[in-house]
């Protein structure tokens, strides 16, 4: 895996600007809904990136459907909108899989990331899970 770097100038950080993010479960089972819920200490703009089970890196928000969200502060922004869904399966052949959903929270609109293309569903269905066992077993994610 290849990976390309981008480096901003050093500002000085804002230490009272944060983003706090929920899954509504800490494992999923083939087939289950993901929903995230963020909420932030300043109004900002929302980008959620997906570090999948195969090692790749995709863009889940903005997208076709939805764009980069402003949050007002102390807002609470629900991923992804009603009619929409993000169900969670394990890569062919495996029992289970782990990936990582980061959620990047900006004082200004940053489009600056491929997004997924467009598809005829009005749902997300990933063929990827976080910690996700098969056969009514269980195991706990890396996302608390």
């Amino acid at each position: 895996m290849k990976l390309k770097s981008c480096v901003a100038t050093t500002l000085p950080g804002d230490p009272y600007f944060k983003i706090k993010a929920e899954l509504n479960r800490p494992f999923f089972l083939k087939g289950e809904e993901a929903k995230i819920k963020a909420t932030c200490t300043k109004d900002c703009y929302l980008t959620i990136v997906n570090f999948t089970a195969e090692g790749k890196l995709k863009v889940l928000l903005p997208n076709d459907y939805e764009p980069s969200p402003f949050i007002k502060a102390g807002g609470v922004y629900n991923f992804p909108s009603e009619g929409l869904a993000l169900e969670m399966h394990t890569l062919t052949g495996h029992k289970k899989d782990t990936e990582v959903f980061i959620l990047i929270a900006t004082k200004e609109r940053f489009d600056h990331l491929p997004t997924p293309p467009a598809s005829p569903q009005r749902s997300f269905t990933m063929p990827y899970s976080i910690s996700l066992q098969t056969q009514g077993q269980r195991s706990s994610s890396c996302m608390r």
